[in-house]
């Protein structure tokens, strides 16, 4: 029997499948950490991984003449990177290492939510990518086991690596109910709050509460008296049943700290984030900046004895500009993106296409989460949520409102 390959359909689909791959390659090098321990055979094939994607990138941005875009990016940050060395000779060591992930994460991450729609295929393509899920969740759940949070933080890479899959799940749950959405909904936010940090739970509630709004904003009169009462009931029906819900997690996994902080509303604790907020704002100045991953060694000098200083950053992205461009920059820079977020939010409900909602929704966990942890520099979700936003501001330049579909392309369609 003679094998056919359609090199069309290949074609159209290779970015598709690209993204589907690059939102899971977290996982799937998790998941290789786990079952080969750390070393340096897993350290080259993480890098591989992340190496080979951005080369796909690559050439794919050759392909569809959008390359001047991402050099572009490329050198604006090798251009703010080498103004940072030269503000501090000291930060050699985490600029070459935080520039090797930007290069292949971030600026990867920003051209696939930039350029490939939200179209039928790609969530398609994320299907089969479930199954790594649950393989991921069960190997994790039986191998983490009580007392793992005094020793280990792998519980807040573990939850942060599933979160963009699981709020696409529950997204399109809201969007188009069925058995196997609701029940997969159901266990992979049980496991985020069983097993994971807290971020990742405020992350999901905001993009979910995004996506609300967004059905809310454009459905007609009728069905928002019906939407309005039923989110209501929804929400004093599980405002009800908390305590029960919780104690059910907690007797599956007694070692959380999360679910003993929900259950005694102690979801405000800084967790020494405080200590960094003040030596930082502290040293902000009104015009002079300190460059890239400046607040790293800031803050490896006043809290840590020594060892790596890319584990010390801000956790709030405004501290985190305004520390590194200076606070007249740094405000600039905020007010502009705040400026396009909300653009982008407009013509998004304006455009209605809940393909384009579920993905905007699920990659804006990537700003939700720079207000208390991470930083723009290293999260890849974030880039993939200014990817879209970018996405959607130039294509409201271009063409006027037609019809319900979005091509996130500002250069014409993907191929």
């Amino acid at each position: 029997m003679k094998l056919v390959i359609n090199k069309e359909k290949l074609k159209q689909e290779f970015p598709y499948e690209l993204l589907a791959f690059f939102i899971n390659t977290v996982t799937i090098v998790d998941l290789l950490r786990m079952l080969m321990g750390d070393s340096t055979l897993l350290g080259l094939v993480r890098n591989g991984i992340y190496i080979v994607t951005a080369l796909c990138v690559l050439y794919h941005a050759a392909k569809n003449r959008h390359l001047s875009k991402l050099v572009g990016l490329g050198v604006v940050y090798g251009i703010l990177a080498a103004f940072s060395l030269l503000l501090s000779d000291g930060l050699t060591d985490v600029i070459l290492s935080g520039s090797m992930i930007f290069l292949t994460r971030c600026v990867t991450a920003f051209y696939l939510g930039c350029y490939v729609p939200a179209d039928d295929i790609f969530f398609k393509k994320l299907k089969k990518y479930y199954v790594l899920l649950i393989v991921y969740c069960l190997l994790y759940v039986t191998t983490h086991t009580s007392g793992i949070y005094a020793t280990d933080g792998s519980y807040m890479t573990f939850s942060y690596n599933i979160l963009i899959m699981t709020t696409i799940l529950m997204l399109r749950c809201i969007q188009k109910p069925s058995l196997t959405k609701i029940i997969g909904s159901v266990i992979l936010i049980g496991v985020i709050v069983a097993y994971g940090a807290r971020g990742p739970i405020l992350c999901l509630v905001v993009s979910v509460l995004l996506f609300l709004l967004y059905k809310f904003s454009t459905s007609p009169a009728w069905k928002k008296i019906i939407f309005s009462v039923s989110c209501v009931a929804i929400g004093i029906g599980l405002f009800q049943v908390r305590n029960v819900v919780i104690d059910f997690l907690i007797s599956i996994n007694p070692s959380s700290r999360t679910l003993y902080l929900l259950k005694n509303f102690k979801l405000d604790d800084l967790s020494g984030r405080n200590a960094y907020y003040d030596i930082l704002t502290n040293d902000i100045n009104l015009i002079k900046p300190h460059g890239l991953y400046s607040d790293r060694s800031v803050l490896g000098e006043g809290l840590a004895s020594g060892g790596d200083l890319s584990q010390y950053y801000a956790h709030n992205v405004v501290i985190e500009v305004l520390y590194h461009f200076g606070a007249f920059l740094g405000l600039i820079l905020l007010i502009g993106l705040l400026v396009k977020l909300i653009k982008s939010l407009i013509y998004m409900v304006k455009r209605n296409d809940p393909r384009t909602a579920i993905l905007y929704c699920a990659f804006f966990t990537g700003i939700t989460t720079l207000f208390f942890s991470s930083s723009y520099l290293i999260n890849e979700r974030t880039w993939l949520a200014l990817g879209i936003v970018f996405s959607i501001t130039m294509a409201m330049k271009k063409k006027p409102i037609q019809s319900a579909r979005i091509r996130h392309s500002a250069g014409g369609s993907i191929t």
